[in-house]
């Protein structure tokens, strides 16, 4: 089958040449279901283990992110669990990878964002399946920079592929998207329809390890303790007035966390979205969003009127 031999052999796939014209056709011609077949072996394969080489399995993420761009740049809601399967699969694969962060996993988080764009703006996936699984992928690749920065001791300094990643987060308004994806699910949520719900905790969850990791990079040579931390290791030595910084969050952060604070105040459907991701009592969406309140609290009152910071509190 055509599709299993691009995914098992990335050398010699053709996909990066075919247009989505062409993948139509082929979409038709090969059957959609033999191709979610071949991305069930795969990712089969990966979960047994029988993938131990990190240069292969970087070879097969980048076969598949551009297979992947191709079809959701197809615009078409008839390849939907495609779409959601390719996405799945990646986000086995990067967390399959190996804890090592180089040149070749910043090109797939490029690779990755720049399809994430294309998910985020389109409007053919009224089952939320694509857009979740889109985010989940985003989601498990800024957790291994978060863990990655992490690793590092605050006398060195971290790998260029961890700057870089976090740069490109930035310039490429990654934090917008996350944000659009919350109005997207808050819309859906307020119609009456509950298929975004997962989308919305992802986004939380999205959000708050790009914030944790900008602020993990902007602060790692003078640490302090973020707000759900201090609670959990509290410390009478711990005295903020003695910081360098003027404020609890680093800049770069504190940028995101503006974002974040302003789609909030001004969306409804932001609102009810994170409402809905507070009452479905999952840890992972439940930490984030309670950490990036703390932060939006502590932004407001340091940098905003305090009839904003009330309206956050309250």
């Amino acid at each position: 089958m055509m599709l299993k031999q691009i995914l098992l052999n990335p050398q010699q796939s053709i996909l990066p040449q075919m247009s989505s014209q062409d993948l139509q056709i082929l979409m038709k011609d090969e059957d959609i279901i033999n191709s979610n077949q071949s991305l069930r072996i795969l990712s089969n394969l990966v979960a047994a283990g029988a993938f131990q080489s990190s240069g292969l399995l970087d070879e097969i993420i980048h076969e598949l992110l551009a297979y992947t761009a191709i079809i959701v740049s197809m615009k078409s809601s008839e390849v939907n669990e495609l779409k959601a399967k390719s996405f799945s699969v990646i986000k086995i694969l990067v967390d399959n990878a190996g804890s090592t962060i180089g040149g070749s996993y910043f090109r797939h988080w490029v690779a990755l964002s720049d399809i994430f764009s294309q998910v985020v703006d389109c409007s053919e996936d009224a089952s939320g399946r694509v857009l979740y699984e889109s985010i989940a992928c985003i989601t498990i690749m800024l957790r291994r920079v978060t863990q990655g920065l992490k690793s590092f001791s605050s006398t060195s300094d971290p790998n260029e592929a961890l700057k870089q990643i976090l740069d490109h987060a930035k310039r490429s308004g990654l934090v917008d998207q996350l944000c659009l994806c919350l109005v997207t699910a808050g819309s859906s949520l307020i119609s009456g329809s509950s298929n975004m719900l997962r989308a919305a905790c992802e986004a939380c969850v999205a959000i708050w390890f790009l914030i944790d990791a900008s602020e993990n990079l902007c602060m790692k040579r003078n640490a302090y303790l973020f707000p759900l931390n201090t609670m959990r290791r509290p410390s009478p030595q711990l005295d903020i007035r003695d910081q360098d910084q003027g404020s609890l969050i680093g800049t770069e952060a504190s940028k995101l966390v503006a974002v974040v604070t302003r789609a909030f105040l001004r969306s409804k459907a932001v609102q009810v979205a994170i409402h809905y991701c507070l009452h479905q009592r999952l840890e992972a969406s439940l930490y984030a969003v309670i950490q990036v309140f703390l932060s939006s609290n502590l932004h407001a009152h340091q940098n905003t009127a305090p009839e904003i910071s009330q309206e956050i509190h309250l």
